[in-house]
């Protein structure tokens, strides 16, 4: 296979935890991070001291959405992210 394309997540202590293709070949990235997480359009900010990002592009790379799941976690709620799952019906 060739190389298609590559995009940046990055902040301040920023644990990848997995990544998936679902039927429509759109992709997901999960992890977590502290502080800020920076995507090509998106920036989001913790609540606690960490909180789970899942962010979703289409086949080309292109963003399609990210989102922040987390509060005012005094703990590593999140630490190493969360794996995100795909059933047979794309949820």
């Amino acid at each position: 296979a060739q190389w298609q394309f590559a995009n940046r997540i990055g902040g301040t202590s920023i644990d990848a935890a997995g990544v998936l293709i679902d039927q429509n070949t759109n992709i997901y990235c999960s992890g977590d991070f502290t502080t800020n997480c920076y995507f090509y359009t998106d920036t989001l900010s913790s609540f606690g001291n960490n909180d789970m990002f899942l962010s979703k592009y289409d086949v080309n790379g292109i963003e399609l959405w990210v989102k922040r799941i987390g509060g005012n976690n005094p703990v590593n709620t999140f630490e190493y992210g969360g794996v995100a799952a795909i059933d047979n019906n794309n949820n």
